[in-house]
């Protein structure tokens, strides 16, 4: 049978956890992690304030939480020049404030903390250069 699609967090946590996890060397998640943020730069997400905003960057270090930029009400807004919301750092936000949902799927219960067990993102940036 054909397995329905799934958000790119639904993936990247299925992998950091058992039995995947042991699988893959520590090293290779991090490179994996960084180069595949789990909410990619552009993605429309919907916030747990349900305000929707566009994500702008990733946080190495706190992979759920990227940076993003809040989506005006559009409705109550006349013309042609439409404003920019304002960014917000979710990895400086409270705990209560998260993506709730991104692709068209609920994943509030998806989202994961970096484990701990891989290299801090500074220390394979200086394995590299060594």
């Amino acid at each position: 049978p054909e397995r329905p699609d799934q958000p790119t967090v639904w993936a990247l946590r299925s992998m950091l956890e058992a039995p995947l996890f042991q699988r893959y060397d520590p090293h290779v998640l991090d490179a994996l992690l960084a180069v595949v943020p789990p909410y990619a730069p552009g993605s429309v997400v919907t916030l747990s304030d349900e305000q929707q905003a566009v994500v702008i960057d990733h946080h190495p270090l706190h992979p759920c939480r990227p940076i993003v930029q809040l989506i005006p009400d559009l409705a109550s807004h006349e013309g042609d020049d439409l404003p920019l919301g304002p960014m917000l750092n979710l990895a400086e936000q409270s705990r209560r404030l998260y993506v709730a949902h991104c692709e068209g799927f609920d994943v509030s219960e998806l989202n994961f903390e970096r484990p701990a067990v891989l290299p801090q993102p500074e220390d394979a940036v200086s394995a590299l250069s060594a």
